[in-house]
């Protein structure tokens, strides 16, 4: 009865470790049009956009999430085309600013999203 009770107290435990943890982020559960909201704001957080950069900025986001959608998740060469795609998908954002301020922002906000869940190696 003890070992019992002692394998399901551990369970519970790990599972409660398990949800904490999260294990997606933006992507379980949500919408395309969720995820796409989720990177804008993280991507461009604080910088000024006027609505014909906002919408191309979408437009830019839309894409890049539709072509990481489309990629085999299980291919060797899986991480290296995300990589592309990611580095394509924010040198277009990049392209989109015009001051210095904006850069710097982006830039900012590009190493936090980077670093958001990954534990260092």
């Amino acid at each position: 009865m003890k070992k019992v009770l002692a394998v399901a107290a551990m369970m519970l435990t790990m599972a409660g470790a398990a949800s904490a943890q999260g294990g997606g982020g933006a992507r379980r559960g949500s919408s395309p049009a969720q995820r796409d909201s989720t990177q804008f704001d993280r991507l461009l957080r604080g910088i000024p956009l006027n609505a014909d950069r906002i919408a191309k900025a979408k437009v830019i986001i839309t894409n890049a999430r539709q072509a990481i959608d489309s990629l085999d998740a299980r291919a060797p060469d899986y991480r290296a085309k995300l990589m592309l795609l990611t580095k394509k998908r924010n040198g277009d954002l990049r392209a989109l600013l015009t001051s210095e301020f904006e850069l710097k922002m982006f830039d900012t906000n590009v190493v936090l999203e980077n670093g958001r869940g990954r534990s260092a190696p």
